[in-house]
C-alpha cells in the first residue's frame, strides 16, 4: 500500500508540475511576453504538449513582427 502511495505521488507530481508550468507561461503570454518557452524537466509527461505549446508562440511573436 505504501508502494502505491509513492508511485501515485510521484506520477502526480511529474503530471501536476508540467501543466501547471504550462498555464504559467501561457499567462505570460497573454500578458504580452513572446519570449516565453516552456521547459520541462527531462522525465516530465506532456512534453509533446509543451512543444505544441512552444511552437504557437512562436508563431504568435511572427505574426506580431512588422
Amino acid at each position: 500500500m505504501i508502494v502505491i502511495i509513492i508511485i501515485g505521488i510521484y506520477y502526480s507530481h511529474r503530471i501536476a508540475g508540467p501543466v501547471y508550468r504550462m498555464i504559467v507561461d501561457i499567462q505570460r503570454v497573454l500578458d504580452g511576453e513572446t519570449s516565453v518557452r516552456v521547459k520541462l524537466r527531462r522525465k516530465d509527461k506532456l512534453k509533446e504538449l509543451s512543444d505544441r505549446v512552444n511552437l504557437l508562440i512562436e508563431k504568435i511573436e511572427k505574426l506580431k513582427q512588422p
